[in-house]
């Protein structure tokens, strides 16, 4: 087992019977330290950190810690890859995912051309370990596992605005156009193409100025059912 912290300690409490006394152990009042924690020199390097612990609210991440042991997933991936890109770094939310450590995903941004290649992704990807793991546990109901937002929009648009602005989304964004199939007892990712056809049949308009909270709550639940992730 590797520890993810380690404690300073002066000499070990003992009881009367020359044992570790664990209870006085546990409550010692010690600062805990990164494993892997070191201090960064290069100005590049901190801010590159420095966003990776605003985004994980953790200010004792260091480079070699990896982004699923610190609880890291695909919510969290996109998240950190817009916050990146925003301070400059090129680095896509599949690179978060792929790389073993924030090291190695620092390196990536190093080693990318200045011009960002921002071209769709289409086709078959492997599977994320968070992905694998999520397969092998053979959930009931596994169409219901996802997440909603609600936003308030300011303006006027219309129906065609919508369809629109979501076909970019649905552009930019591969994970919106993916789908799983199970092969050989195995499952496979698959992106598809945009799609301006595809693209509006996944929206739904409903008129909700006379909804109450109960009405609101009822139609999230109804389309959280309407996903089906094959």
């Amino acid at each position: 087992m590797v520890p993810t912290t380690i404690h300073k300690l002066d000499a070990f409490p003992m009881t009367i019977n020359g044992k570790i006394d664990s209870k006085k152990l546990k409550k010692i009042n010690t600062e805990k330290c990164s494993l892997n924690s070191y201090e960064t020199t290069d100005s590049r390097d901190t801010r590159f950190m420095n966003i990776v612990m605003k985004v994980f609210q953790n200010k004792k991440l260091s480079k070699n810690d990896n982004f699923y042991d610190v609880g890291g997933d695909s919510i969290l991936s996109i998240k950190l890859a817009s916050e990146l890109q925003d301070n400059g770094f090129n680095i896509s939310s599949v690179e978060i995912m792929k790389s073993n450590d924030f090291n190695e995903l620092f390196q990536k941004n190093i080693q990318h051309n200045s011009k960002f290649n921002q071209d769709p992704v289409f086709g078959k990807i492997n599977l994320f370990p968070m992905q694998k793991w999520f397969f092998s546990q053979e959930f009931h109901n596994i169409h219901h596992w996802n997440q909603s937002n609600e936003f308030e929009i300011f303006g006027q648009f219309d129906e065609l605005d919508f369809q629109t602005i979501y076909y970019a989304i649905r552009e930019k964004h591969d994970a919106i156009r993916s789908y799983f199939q199970r092969i050989n007892m195995e499952y496979c990712w698959l992106v598809k193409e945009n799609n301006l056809e595809d693209s509006k049949k996944e929206i739904q308009y409903v008129d909700s100025s006379h909804f109450n909270i109960n009405n609101i709550n009822e139609l999230k639940r109804n389309l959280h059912k309407t996903i089906n992730i094959f």
